[in-house]
């Protein structure tokens, strides 16, 4: 087990998810300042300078944020805790990207389904997605578009005959469109959506893509396979379905991406809602998904201006509901790294630019 909030928080131990997520965002960014001065407001500000304008914020920065028990205190983490619930409610657009350098650490290589779900216990399913395990840049290729039309393909099954599919997706991405902007083909070698039961038989086909969904309840199996469907397929995003009312999911989530004109992750939040299945974007390039909600309606000729995103994160719970006092202080051991993270010059507590010729002044290093 990668976390024991249970013995670190004890009767606190609901906050260590959202505590563990507030503090992988201050350290993937190189705040520190809230380890030497901690308080709830500097909590609060430091993660609300955090979360970027496009809402996608970057969790990691050093694997001494899967011990925090070890050296953070529990009174910091409540307040972590109390401010991360603040920041990724106030925003609708918020998003938590688990960083690239995740997975260089060898806790999470042997384990990343157990961080997600950690993890998830703090932010939705459908607001959490992992970046791409390496830097790849994998040749683009274009499917044969009919009048434009995006080419949706599912995989046959690699068993000598077709595997029986329900196009989905297609009929709804179609329904409300006039004509089609979207065609079905089996076992299209190209093509901008490819659906398929697993990994391995995208990687074995030859396939190439931008979106891939992957209808199958083996989340490990879909995250041990990121880096090779990313390297074959030359995929944007990653989607993964459980197969439990799996068409009707598609439907749903089709239905959302074309005729509201939404983000991707946002028709994944839809679908989910409507079936009550839980898919989710495992793994995207952060340009595609705040571009995706172009995706499928730039083809169908429409526009979609006045969509307002929903209030999605109301339905995440908040530890700050059902915090106890606050423990006394369990460790006082200072981060856990060597790296510098951060140098800053302050004079009479603000951080300035250049060093003055004159007065006094402090540099800072956080290590």
């Amino acid at each position: 087990m990668l976390f024991d909030d249970k013995s670190w928080l004890r009767e606190n131990a609901g906050s260590g998810p959202a505590a563990r997520a507030a503090i992988g965002i201050l350290v993937a960014r190189g705040d520190w300042a809230w380890w030497y001065s901690p308080s709830y407001g500097g909590l609060l500000n430091a993660l609300e300078t955090a979360v970027p304008p496009s809402g996608v914020t970057v969790w990691g920065g050093d694997d001494a944020v899967l011990r925090i028990s070890q050296w953070v205190n529990t009174a910091v983490a409540i307040d972590a805790a109390r401010a991360f619930d603040v920041v990724s409610t106030s925003r609708t657009d918020f998003r938590l990207k688990i960083g690239r350098a995740v997975w260089t650490w060898d806790q999470v290589k042997e384990a990343p389904e157990e961080l997600l779900s950690y993890l998830l216990q703090a932010v939705p399913n459908d607001r959490t997605f992992f970046d791409w395990p390496q830097r790849r840049h994998p040749r683009r290729h274009t499917p044969e578009r009919r009048g434009g039309a995006l080419v949706v393909a599912t995989v046959s099954g690699g068993r000598g005959r077709p595997r029986q599919s329900d196009p989905s997706l297609v009929v709804s991405f179609n329904a409300d469109a006039s004509g089609n902007i979207a065609d079905w083909q089996l076992d299209a070698t190209v093509s901008d959506v490819l659906i398929s039961p697993s990994a391995d038989l995208i990687t074995a086909g030859g396939f190439k893509t931008q979106v891939v969904v992957l209808t199958t309840d083996d989340r490990n199996a879909v995250l041990g396979s990121l880096d090779k469907v990313r390297v074959e397929t030359g995929a944007q995003c990653i989607v993964r379905v459980p197969t439990e009312s799996g068409d009707q999911w598609m439907r749903a989530f089709g239905s959302a991406w074309a005729s509201r004109s939404v983000r991707v992750d946002d028709a994944v939040s839809l679908a989910n809602d409507q079936v009550g299945v839980q898919g989710e974007v495992v793994a995207a390039n952060q340009t595609f998904l705040l571009g995706s909600h172009r995706f499928v309606s730039r083809r169908s000729g429409e526009t979609y201006g006045d969509y307002q995103p929903r209030d999605f994160a109301r339905r995440r719970p908040s530890s700050g509901d059902t915090l106890a006092s606050a423990s006394k202080i369990v460790s006082t051991r200072p981060p856990p790294t060597a790296r510098v993270l951060q140098l800053e010059v302050r004079s009479k507590d603000r951080v300035i630019k250049s060093l003055p010729q004159t007065g006094k002044f402090d540099i800072n290093v956080f290590i």
